[in-house]
């Protein structure tokens, strides 16, 4: 009794001192079962983030259109000079613009990023499925130990 209770303490100080090396080692079918899962969750939240800005920016260059539109209204109503106010419109909607691309490209590069790991991940899932038993795990702890 107080070896399994040695072992387990001992188990879970190498856990904690290594992290996923252990946990990979020991039991890596696993282990890359919850990296796919948790690679597909953050996939989604960068698919859905990606789309959000894809909107805005569509939103944006709705609003560069208007934005104009209204300035060269504006300046006809009150008589002020029609090249300023366009010129002042046009500067505001393509900054808010500008922002929306590079977050977008932040966005797409995140987004893509996490479609290699989850390729990667799921890869691994399936080859560690094919090879690997209860004793390879056994094997690995000797290793690590």
């Amino acid at each position: 009794m107080r070896i399994a209770a040695a072992s387990i303490i001992l188990l879970s100080a190498l856990v904690v001192i290594k992290g996923d090396a252990i946990w990979e080692k020991l039991w890596p079918q696993q282990f890359w079962q919850v990296k796919v899962l948790e690679l597909e969750g953050y996939e989604k939240h960068c698919h859905w983030r990606l789309k959000s800005i894809e909107w805005e920016l569509m939103k944006g260059r709705m609003e560069l259109t208007i934005g104009v539109s209204e300035a060269e209204d504006k300046a006809r109503c009150l008589g002020m000079d029609h090249d300023v106010c366009v010129a002042k419109a046009k500067e505001r909607a393509l900054l808010k613009l500008k922002s929306l691309a590079h977050e977008e490209s932040q966005a797409r590069s995140a987004y893509e990023e996490t479609q290699r790991a989850l390729q990667f991940a799921k890869q691994k899932l399936v080859s560690f499925s094919d090879q690997r038993g209860d004793s390879a795990g056994k094997v690995a702890f000797k290793e690590i130990l």
